[in-house]
């Protein structure tokens, strides 16, 4: 039997995402020479429709993607809280 798609408000999973994932303009070491941001080998950048599939497995995939785009579109790079 396929499993049923989990209703979750937009708003709950922006606010997961935020309260998970941050902008690395704001943590990140930034150098130039370097070639950017220098990330943590498993703490960025991360895609948020990758975070997102997999935290809300069962959440309708169209849902999903509009709150990427939503976070996609402040052109940031996201990075998981805590480890920088």
């Amino acid at each position: 039997m396929p499993n049923k798609a989990t209703e979750v408000p937009l708003e709950d999973i922006l606010e997961w995402f935020h309260h998970n994932y941050g902008d690395a303009v704001h943590s990140v070491f930034y150098d130039g020479r370097e070639g950017g941001y220098q990330y943590a080998p498993d703490a960025g950048p991360c895609d948020p429709l990758d975070e997102l599939r997999e935290e809300f497995p069962c959440v309708n995939p169209g849902l999903l993607q509009k709150a990427a785009d939503i976070l996609g579109s402040s052109g940031g790079a996201w990075v998981r809280r805590g480890r920088y």
